[in-house]
């Protein structure tokens, strides 16, 4: 008797402490800071070679799945775009464009840039004490070059080459 008193003992320890990780886990917030570095060759408005580009991303996630995030891009000039709200939703963003968040897997986030020819992926992993970043172009279907926005025009070039990458938990 006392054997089975002393397991149900410990499995109300178990489940009293499964509770109170997932209560904390619930108002967990996750902050992060991203970099990356790229060039591009683009053929309009004008030609440029080996362009350079750099991005950073700053954001954070909050266990209610919402979260927001800043993607900067400088390709000439700057461009921002703003992620905000609940994950998923699509936001206006930079030259008639939309962006959105996502969560892609256990502390993964995915924020996406829709330009008119192809979309810019930002992928984020987060773990307790360290990040991966990843930055990417996909085409859309039939476009053969790649759409870029500066804030003030369109840019359209080949497949930008990312250089470096870094990511921190903040």
């Amino acid at each position: 008797m006392r054997g089975i008193q002393a397991i149900a003992g410990y499995l109300a320890l178990a489940v009293t402490l499964l509770f109170a990780s997932e209560a904390s886990a619930q108002s967990a917030v996750f902050s992060f800071t991203g970099g990356f570095e790229a060039t591009v060759d683009c053929d309009r408005p004008l030609y440029l070679h080996n362009l350079p580009i750099t991005a950073t991303v700053k954001g954070s996630i909050n266990s209610d799945k919402t979260g927001n995030a800043d993607l900067n891009l400088v390709a000439v000039l700057p461009s921002q775009v703003h992620f905000d709200g609940r994950l998923g939703r699509t936001t206006p963003a930079p030259g008639g464009t939309t962006g959105r968040m996502q969560i892609t897997g256990h502390n993964h986030l995915r924020l996406i840039w829709d330009l008119p020819n192809n979309l810019i992926v930002v992928d984020v992993a987060i773990s307790r004490s360290s990040c991966r970043a990843n930055l990417s172009t996909q085409l859309k279907r039939g476009q053969r070059e790649y759409s870029l926005y500066n804030g003030h025009a369109f840019f359209y070039c080949g497949k930008p080459r990312v250089t470096s990458t870094s990511c921190s938990i903040s």
